[in-house]
């Protein structure tokens, strides 16, 4: 049994160890062989290219930047199995990437191999209501294949540029998680590469404890190859309505209520910073096929938004899903997500927002604010909190490039990371904020007993370094 438990398995330990050369000893001296002397035959292709490498040491976040020694850009699953069964022999790190879209360097290794997972994306077997897809597809391939036969997967973010894989690792999202809760509730099945090289197809009914090791699970146990989806009878249109609400507390109440009685698909609350003030608005959806159409009386029906400020529109299903502009690579985003109990979401968010300024808690460009029913998220390692009704709060940090103002930010995200964990919230893992051995004990609970004994079993030599900086015993 490997202890991985400690500093020994430190990401930024290891890039001090690489670059004392302990841990290429016996390879990487004058005169002796390196380890790349002795890979495996490939389909695809590694590039040691010293461009190239420093390409994947950044990332959206722009925060984390660690080089690796190699980037294999695999032309096969059997290429990403035999290049960590050859990390593992010679002792090093591999970390899977798909769009680079992660804010603290989770998909980046100093001084191993990264896994460029974009040349295999390929759609595959559909059925009436599943389909199965190459994890480092983008969303938004796969939802204008489903749509050629009328289908979509019931769950989407609202960036359609993210990877099947990578939002899988974490969780995944979207508007309509008021009704189906997370993507990887309407995961079927996956086929994973182990920490030991091995290729499996895990379910529910079969390897369920990878299966749900994978699910959620940043990475740890396994790397997501591919993924089986549920489907279901795609909408033609979606009328959106923009609801402006005078303060924050009947914003939140407003959303409480429409995630209990269901009466939309989904909803979103925006808060926006504006002028010194923050400006308060449910954005509700309502999904419909002509000639069908919403009843805007009956949906609106008991809200209490200002009357009159309302504005309403239709427009269709795809457009309204790839609405998001593209991201900003050039600046560093510090931003973090946190799951909050709905019952101190008021307090919380309350007490936070005249914080968001420069010199305190550092500014955000806006906050969404989803409500959800806890019933509709099975999988144990998206971590809720206990009560029935949560809110989840995704803060879109103001980018920057003054390092001064980054390090005030990153402060103050765990500020806020500690004050919501006290009151009952955890962390979702789209965030920029370091945690502790010790935090993220705390953050599993119950299952870190379950996602250790998998790490052990699944990747014993803990050769798969994706995710933040997890310690298991």
């Amino acid at each position: 049994m490997t202890d991985c438990s400690g500093p020994a398995f430190s990401r930024r330990n290891f890039a001090t160890a690489i670059a004392a050369g302990s841990l290429l000893g016996g390879f990487s001296r004058a005169g002796a062989a390196t380890p790349f002397a002795n890979l495996p035959q490939l389909d695809g292709e590694l590039s040691f290219d010293p461009a190239v490498r420093a390409e994947y040491a950044n990332d959206y976040g722009r925060i984390i930047h660690e080089q690796p020694l190699a980037v294999l850009k695999p032309g096969s699953v059997r290429d990403i199995a035999s290049i960590v069964s050859f990390a593992r022999r010679f002792g090093l790190k591999i970390a899977a990437r798909g769009r680079g879209h992660q804010p603290f360097g989770q998909a980046q290794v100093s001084g191993g191999i990264v896994i460029d997972m974009r040349s295999l994306q390929q759609v595959h077997t559909f059925t009436a209501d599943s389909v199965e897809v190459d994890a480092s597809t983008s969303w938004r391939t796969l939802l204008q294949a489903t749509l050629s036969y009328g289908l979509a997967p019931p769950v989407l973010t609202k960036f359609l540029g993210l990877t099947v894989g990578g939002t899988l690792s974490i969780g995944g999202v979207g508007v309509t998680s008021l009704r189906h809760g997370a993507q990887v509730d309407q995961t079927l099945a996956l086929q994973v590469v182990t920490g030991e090289g091995d290729v499996v197809v895990c379910s529910t009914h079969e390897h369920r404890d990878l299966f749900e090791a994978a699910l959620a699970g940043q990475g740890q146990c396994a790397i997501i190859t591919r993924a089986t989806l549920r489907l279901e009878r795609a909408p033609a249109q979606v009328r959106e309505y923009l609801l402006h609400y005078p303060d924050l507390q009947t914003l939140i109440e407003d959303g409480t209520r429409v995630t209990q009685d269901g009466r939309f698909h989904g909803a979103v609350a925006l808060l926006m910073p504006t002028n010194g003030n923050w400006s308060y608005a449910l954005t509700p959806i309502r999904h419909f096929t002509p000639p069908e159409a919403p009843d805007d009386a009956t949906l609106l029906a008991g809200l209490r938004f200002v009357r009159g400020s309302e504005q309403i529109r239709d427009v269709g299903y795809f457009e309204y899903l790839d609405e998001m502009p593209p991201i900003d690579f050039t600046q560093s985003h510090a931003d973090i997500g946190l799951l909050m109990p709905l019952s101190s979401t008021a307090t919380f968010v309350g007490k936070s927002l005249p914080r968001f300024t420069p010199d305190d808690l550092g500014g955000v460009q806006g906050i969404r604010l989803f409500f959800w029913k806890r019933a509709a998220f099975a999988r144990p390692l998206l971590r809720l909190p206990e009560e029935q009704f949560v809110c989840y709060a995704a803060l879109l940090r103001s980018p920057t490039n003054d390092s001064q103002a980054l390090a005030r930010t990153l402060t103050g995200n765990r500020i806020l990371y500690e004050d919501n964990r006290d009151g009952g919230g955890v962390l979702y893992p789209f965030a920029a904020v370091e945690l502790t051995q010790e935090d993220w004990r705390r953050h599993y609970g119950a299952q870190w007993h379950d996602l250790a004994k998998a790490k052990r079993r699944y990747d014993p030599d803990a050769v798969l370094a994706s995710g933040l900086q997890l310690y298991f015993t």
